[in-house]
């Protein structure tokens, strides 16, 4: 049929077809013989030629059945001749592809090839891992496994890839600290737990220890030997506030404490390592936190021994504003949690016989620190029965509660937020008399707190505002206290708005009580 000088366009002659049909009607007839296509085949172009020539024939329309068709034949062939899997790899290319290779369809055509062949000889049983390495560094066709199993290629055959250079790795003894390094984890400590890789080296160092149990290899020593404990400790507090590494660091974190235990460290010798001996303010160090973390752990092993831990930090180490910190941190933790409370209610007493001014005491508990939550804070009721006991005992010398707050907070946040908790409705309510003193003191225009009470922001919604009606209680007890800077309250609402958004304010709610109150007040004045 002169079929052997057809080469590149041998599938678009007819006489192929035929051929390949004679070819297995003579192999059903005589299966003894042997007779294959693909060995004459072979035999003539040679199995990187032939499987090229399907390659490009699967890409025409009048030839890409029949060329996929025989693709999976010569797979087969290659099966039953036992070619390996690393020549295969060479024969279909592969080793050109670049770094997509395992998003790559032909790869995939690949890798079923090497499980058919593992089925076929068990005992031949071949990896993919040894054949990629030829082309690609471990590093390299990890973090290129990590990217495939998060969604760029196919999930289970780069699991079984990374399964495969792992097991490589431990059978080869390669230590944590040096798959740290293969894995280019070993630069900067600040972003470590965000790379894909992380996990794969901690469950790596996980199999590690268990392989090798009599050699530190664990995960926290690890990185303890690479990057020292304080900025180990300081990675885990910042991958905590993240939840795709809570998990993990919350993990490392007991480890971490953990160690040092197993090591007999004390709680001193934490606090040298956390470099934290010298800190007089822990106010925005999590470190603090990892510190008395350990203080409860030491604890299990050393019960009964909370007041003696937290008294002698007390008396020998840090000033009022640090040691009030480390006992509200402490308080969190059952196992110093009544021990903490005694000594801060010591130290409230003391504050009140030294005469202490109120605001001092309340950077001392470190409420200048709390957030919009203050009046739900413990401490605060703590700090406000200080501030009544204070005025009590110096009637002379009153102090305002308020003061503080207004200083280091925006009274306006706070007190929104604990009308929404019932349980500090009260002392809400209680703070927005407080505040209206200080603006009359301060002789505040109404007009001015009427853009404190962002009621420029509420639109046609203003007069139903529970803070209209405190803005509007203001305007009388400043007009009443101020007669010669008396203002209106139209003259401030025209201030504030246009006129045909305030006719559209006042048409909305002339129905509301609010409107009738509004009305009868404008008549006043």
């Amino acid at each position: 049929m002169r079929l052997d000088k057809a080469e590149d366009w041998l599938l678009d002659l007819p006489q192929f077809t035929v051929w390949l049909k004679y070819v297995d009607d003579l192999s059903a007839k005589n299966p003894a013989k042997g007779t294959s296509a693909f060995s004459t085949l072979t035999a003539r172009y040679g199995d990187a030629a032939l499987y090229k020539m399907f390659e490009e024939s699967a890409k025409f329309a009048g030839t890409k059945d029949l060329a996929t068709k025989l693709q999976k034949d010569q797979m087969q062939y290659w099966v039953t001749t036992a070619k390996a899997p690393d020549d295969v790899f060479h024969v279909m290319d592969l080793d050109k592809v670049g770094r997509s290779i395992l998003s790559n369809p032909e790869f995939i055509a690949w890798a079923k090839y090497v499980d058919d062949f593992n089925t076929t000889y068990p005992e031949k049983s071949a990896l993919m891992a040894p054949v990629l390495r030829k082309s690609y560094r471990d590093g390299a066709l990890l973090k290129m496994t990590e990217v495939a199993i998060s969604g760029g290629g196919s999930k289970s055959v780069a699991t079984k890839i990374q399964d495969e250079l792992l097991r490589l790795w431990l059978s080869s003894r390669k230590t944590p600290d040096d798959a740290l390094v293969e894995l280019g984890l070993d630069r900067t400590v600040e972003t470590l737990m965000e790379s894909p890789l992380f996990s794969t080296w901690v469950k790596y160092t996980n199999a590690y220890s268990t392989k090798y149990p009599r050699e530190t290899s664990t995960a926290i020593e690890a990185l303890t030997r690479k990057f020292r404990d304080v900025n180990v400790a300081r990675m885990l507090q910042k991958a905590k506030t993240t939840d795709a590494t809570r998990s993990i660091a919350k993990q490392l974190e007991s480890a971490q404490l953990e160690m040092w235990c197993s090591s007999g460290k004390s709680v001193d010798d934490v606090l040298e390592l956390l470099d934290l001996r010298m800190r007089s303010d822990f106010t925005g160090d999590p470190l603090l936190n990892t510190w008395v973390s350990y203080m409860d752990r030491f604890l299990k092993e050393n019960p009964g021994q909370a007041t003696a831990l937290l008294t002698k930090l007390e008396g020998t180490r840090f000033p009022g504003r640090a040691l009030n910190q480390i006992l509200l941190a402490a308080m969190k933790f059952p196992s110093m949690e009544k021990a903490a409370i005694t000594i801060q209610t010591e130290r409230i007493q003391g504050y009140l016989a030294k005469i202490r001014s109120q605001e001092k005491v309340f950077k001392w508990l470190d409420l200048d620190n709390v957030g919009g939550n203050l009046l739900h804070d413990p401490l605060f009721t703590k700090w406000m029965e200080y501030v009544t006991m204070f005025n009590q005992k110096n009637p002379k010398h009153q102090e305002s509660w308020f003061e503080p707050i207004r200083m280091y907070y925006d009274p306006q946040r706070v007190i929104k937020t604990a009308m929404n908790d019932p349980s500090t409705v009260k002392i809400a309510k209680l703070m927005e008399m407080e505040r209206s003193k200080y603006w009359l003191d301060e002789k505040i225009p109404p007009g001015r707190v009427f853009r404190f009470l962002d009621l420029e922001m509420s639109g046609e919604k203003t007069l139903v505002s529970s803070d209209f009606k405190i803005w509007a209680n203001y305007l009388d007890d400043f007009n009443q206290r101020y007669p010669n800077e008396k203002t209106t309250m139209i003259g401030e609402l025209m201030a504030n708005y246009v006129e045909r958004v305030l006719l559209r304010i006042s048409m909305r709610r002339r129905k509301n009580p609010a409107w009738r109150n509004w009305q009868r007040t404008c008549k006043m004045h």
